[in-house]
């Protein structure tokens, strides 16, 4: 399924796929990254397996974020305490820091959520 025309803001999110999850694991070895996020790097096995478990889970949402054909980071969403709280994070490669990356995927994601789990599932709840 596409996440957006890559024309429009050359940015657009895809599910994963071979090979992403290895560009994830070098964006979150970033030392300044590491800083920013206050989150530890993974170890490679541990890093790969928490990813293994990630794309087999269907409760949960994960996609690559690809900026004019590149990978740029990703965006997932989970169910956080199993009673339908939804978590949504996310990670870019700090070449596309402040660039409007993470805002243009995450609209993007927050659609394509809604469109797979539904509003009630996805988390929202109304604002009155």
């Amino acid at each position: 399924m596409a996440g957006s025309d890559p024309a429009r803001g050359g940015v657009h999110i895809r599910d994963v796929e071979d090979g992403d999850v290895e560009v994830f694991f070098e964006h979150q070895r970033d030392p300044v990254a590491i800083l920013m996020a206050s989150f530890p790097a993974r170890e490679r096995d541990a890093f790969f397996a928490h990813w293994g478990r990630i794309l087999t889970d269907r409760a949960v949402l994960a996609q690559t974020i690809v900026v004019d054909g590149e990978v740029a980071g990703n965006v997932v969403s989970w169910d956080w305490d199993q009673a339908g709280t939804r978590e949504v994070g996310y990670w870019i490669g700090r070449a596309y820091w402040g660039r409007g990356v993470a805002t243009r995927a995450l609209a993007l994601f927050l659609t394509r959520l809604l469109v797979r789990f539904g509003a009630q599932e996805a988390g929202v709840k109304p604002l009155i």
